[in-house]
Order: structure tokens, then sequence, then C-alpha cells
């Protein structure tokens, strides 16, 4: 009796677990959840230390941070969404059961959810306006929501546009967090600091870019029966799988390449450390997928390589803390 009580909650337990994985995947809260930690990164550790050091007070306090992370993260759940919502009947095939639209109870309700979040965005997106008294950067959050719509119902189904405008929307991320210092970033008199933070700030811009471009080509590829099967004109269906991995090693060679730039240019700026660090959790795993491309063909290959892209990716918030 005993050991048939037991079976029957370990049983509970790894349906609970097994579900709550799910919605973690299906909803992109790992995603969120990086988001929402790069932006703590760049704003806590990198610019207000170089603030209070120049004894200028930040324009984001802590409340304030965390309502553009919210800000942030809503914004990007719509896109995630609408994403979603296009790619209904492709996710059947490639993602079976992993829809948001299934989740939220068919196409009917996620389109509601999607109008709500688009509703919240732009109040939220007043209400920071309002209190930081920056309503010149209001134009932008209706660029945005139209960007996301636009990517997901015609930019992706190109194949050269659609990874290069994520890559785009993705450095947004980190531009918000400098529209919402800039005009405190630019009463720094000290050079240095300036330089450090402007330097920090484009330097993950450039390498967000790119590792995010090349990431999206890997899923295009990994998701190329079913964009197939719905009549997508992505790289991999276009030019095949062998031009797409020549066209993902093109990317990574000049990630390495900027990384190895980046690193020469400053590298008595670094610890013992933070070399030992970026050479085995970022170089190191960009080689690996650089080998892995040579006979990636199947499904499986591409994802591996996707997740190994996304691991370097968050190794790249990492490296940020690592830097005094």
């Amino acid at each position: 009796m005993l050991l048939r009580k037991c079976s029957n909650y370990v049983a509970t337990g790894l349906i609970k677990m097994k579900f709550l994985l799910e919605t973690i995947k299906t909803f992109r809260i790992i995603n969120f959840v990086i988001i929402a930690f790069l932006e703590i990164v760049l704003h806590q550790h990198i610019i207000v230390r170089e603030l209070l050091e120049n004894d200028i007070a930040p324009t984001l306090t802590l409340s304030h941070l965390i309502i553009l992370i919210i800000f942030t993260i809503i914004l990007t759940w719509s896109g995630y969404l609408i994403n979603d919502i296009t790619d209904h009947s492709i996710d059947q095939i490639n993602k079976p059961g992993l829809n948001q639209v299934n989740a939220l109870g068919g196409l009917k309700n996620a389109k509601r959810v999607y109008l709500i979040l688009i509703g919240v965005t732009i109040l939220i997106s007043v209400f920071l306006s309002s209190v930081l008294q920056k309503w010149q950067y209001l134009w932008l959050v209706p660029i945005l929501l139209f960007s996301l719509w636009l990517y997901s119902t015609k930019m992706k189904n190109h194949f050269i546009l659609g990874n290069l405008g994520v890559g785009i929307l993705t450095c947004m991320v980190i531009l918000l967090i400098w529209l919402a210092e800039n005009s405190k970033i630019n009463q720094i008199r000290n050079l240095d600091s300036l330089n450090l933070i402007e330097l920090i700030f484009a330097g993950y811009a450039i390498f967000a870019f790119l590792t995010t471009w090349g990431r999206e080509l890997i899923k295009d590829a990994e998701d190329i029966d079913g964009d197939r099967a719905n009549g997508l004109k992505t790289f991999p269906i276009v030019f095949g799988l062998k031009s797409t991995n020549l066209y993902f090693r093109i990317i990574l060679t000049w990630i390495l390449a900027f990384l190895m730039l980046f690193c020469a240019n400053n590298f008595e700026h670094f610890s013992n450390f933070q070399i030992i660090f970026g050479t085995f959790f970022i170089f190191l795993p960009l080689i690996v997928v650089f080998a892995l491309s040579f006979k990636a063909h199947i499904k499986s290959d591409y994802s591996k390589m996707s997740q190994l892209m996304k691991l370097v990716m968050f190794d790249g918030i990492i490296f940020l803390l690592t830097l005094n």
C-alpha cells in the first residue's frame, strides 16, 4: 500500500515536472529570463557603476528598471505570440504540441491575448515616457510593434531579410537600456568611463547581432520540413542545406574574427580569469559548432548547433559580469 502511494506521488510529480518544462519551453520563459538578466547586467553592472564613480545619479531607479524589463518582456512576448499565430499550421509539423496558440486555447484566444499585450506595451511605454521625461522616444514603440508584426507575417519568409531582421530586433534590448540613460551618460567627463560604456555596448550589440543571425539561420535549417510543407522560402529551402552550412560558417568566421579583434585591442584590460572564461565558454563552443556544421544534415544536428549558439549568447552575458 505504502509502495503504491509512493509510486503515485512520484508519477504525479513527474507529470507536473513535465508540464512545467513544457510550459517553460512553449512560452520561451528561459528567453525572458535571459533578457531580464542582460538588462540588469548592462544597467546595474555597467552603466550605474560608471555613473556613480563620476558622481552622476542614474535616470532609472530600481523600480523603473523593473518596469522597463517588464515592458521589454511583454514586447518580446507579443513578438513571439504573433510569430506563433502566423506559424500555427507550420508548427504542427516542426513543433507539434509546443505552440502558444494551442496552450492559449486556439487562434481566437491567442489573437485576443496578442491585442492585450499590445495594449499593455503601449500603456507601460507612456508611463515610462512620463516618469522619465523621455517623450522623444515614445515613437519607437509603434515602430517596434509594427516591426515584430512585419517580421512574423512578411520578412520571416524572405531567405535573407528574415534572419537579419531578428538580429536587428535583438539589438533593441540593448538600445532600450542605452536610451534610458543616454542623457546621463553624456554628462560623464571622464573619457575612460565614457569610452568603456560605449565599447561594451557597441561590442555586445555586434556580438548579439551576429550570434542571433547565425542561430536563426540554423533554426531555419532545423525547421526545414515544416517550412517547406507550408511554402516558405527560407535560405535552407531556397539554396539547400549544404549552402546553408557554408553560409553559417561564413557568419561564424565573422563572429570569431570580431571576437579576436576585440580581444586583441583590449587584451591589456582582461584578467587571466576572463581570458580563460572567454576561451572555454565562448571561443571553444563556437569552434565546436563550426566543426559540426561540416557534417550537419538532419534535424537533430541543427538542434545541437542551435543550443550551443544559445549557450554562447548566454555566456556572453556572463562575461559582461566579469568586466571591472
